[in-house]
């Protein structure tokens, strides 16, 4: 027993989602545990910071020739991947109590790319969890931020009119000779909704849903059931 969903039983939309990063999910950063750095220098030996600069040059600009906007020297934090969700959250970021400038937004190679609110001491780029500052950091150098994920949804309503799905194909339904197995069935069956699934044009089954409880069915009412997926 199949039924067709049609554009307007189907809404798509999506939406941002903060939460503290870090391994305590409590917003502040920990070096060595949220977060490395790491000193590069255009100037340096080349096995050295040398090749760091041009490892973040590369990445961040998409040439390891390019000069960066921190200068000659720099720190690198990198966050810890498995410590924020999609990206980090600009607004929420800070080293040593400096925040972002959210107008300061420019693109590169690695996507989205901030200054900090007190000038150029330090560029965060969001989208892979890296910032570079002029500044030195110590283990007691405050990092603070949240990480951002953008959640898409797609609600899907179903609805069951009176008359609709009000027998069933469970062998308990009928008897071996496919005659129902109660006369009452026949004008007012007892069928209870407890699963939906959703199939494509094929017959394959992509996803279920069970309904909170089973539901009754019958000729007098009509059902409306929402179906709510997340990725």
């Amino acid at each position: 027993m199949f039924k067709n969903l049609n554009s307007d039983d189907i809404v798509v939309g999506s939406f941002p989602t903060v939460e503290p990063a870090g391994a305590d999910f409590g917003g502040v950063l920990v070096n060595t545990t949220d977060y490395t750095v790491t000193a590069a220098d255009i100037g340096g030996a080349v096995t050295g910071a040398q090749r760091v600069y041009r490892q973040f040059a590369n990445i961040i600009q998409g040439d390891s020739t390019s000069n960066l906007p921190v200068g000659d020297t720099f720190n690198a934090v990198t966050l810890v991947r498995n410590k924020f969700k999609e990206s980090i959250n600009p607004r929420t970021f800070s080293i040593a109590g400096n925040g972002i400038d959210t107008g300061s937004l420019t693109f590169t190679e690695a996507g989205r790319q901030f200054k900090s609110a007190g000038g150029s001491d330090y560029y965060l780029y969001p989208d892979i969890g890296v910032a570079i500052c002029t500044t030195s950091l110590t283990v007691n150098t405050g990092i603070k931020g949240c990480s951002e994920e953008t959640i898409t949804f797609t609600n899907s309503f179903i609805r069951i009119n009176p008359g609709e799905f009000n027998y069933s194909t469970n062998p308990s339904f009928s008897n071996e000779d496919g005659y129902l197995r109660f006369s009452d069935f026949t004008d007012n069956p007892r069928t209870y909704i407890t699963t939906i699934g959703f199939y494509n044009d094929n017959g394959d089954c992509l996803a279920v849903a069970k309904v909170d409880q089973p539901t009754e069915n019958s000729f007098e009412k009509a059902l409306l059931f929402k179906v709510e997926m997340k990725f």
